[in-house]
């Protein structure tokens, strides 16, 4: 986890003081994948926002300055379709989860 804002020594820390480390910032280059029934497609975009791992973001296409949202899967990297709702879905809490 990463600090969102300078935290003291010693100091109590909660879950709104930290957040999972930024690893594509806006700008960025970043190496778009789909995947599906054993094909494969890649493609390098232009990040629009900052994404964490698991996160969803905006990036453009440069070729078609068409703007997709894809979901971070490391730094540089990341992935839309079936690999993305997969993501998303396991990043979520559900509110049925056995305590």
């Amino acid at each position: 986890m990463a600090a969102r804002r300078p935290l003291r020594e010693g100091a109590a820390v909660g879950l709104h003081d930290v957040s999972a480390p930024i690893v594509i910032k806006a700008g960025d280059s970043v190496s778009v994948t789909y995947e599906d029934g054993g094909v494969s497609l890649t493609l390098t975009a232009k990040a629009l926002a900052s994404a964490a791992v698991g996160e969803s973001f905006s990036v453009q296409n440069p070729a078609s300055k068409k703007v997709i949202e894809a979901v971070c899967s490391g730094p540089g990297q990341a992935v839309v379709g079936p690999a993305a709702l997969a993501m998303k879905a396991a990043r979520v809490p559900s509110r049925f989860a056995s305590r």
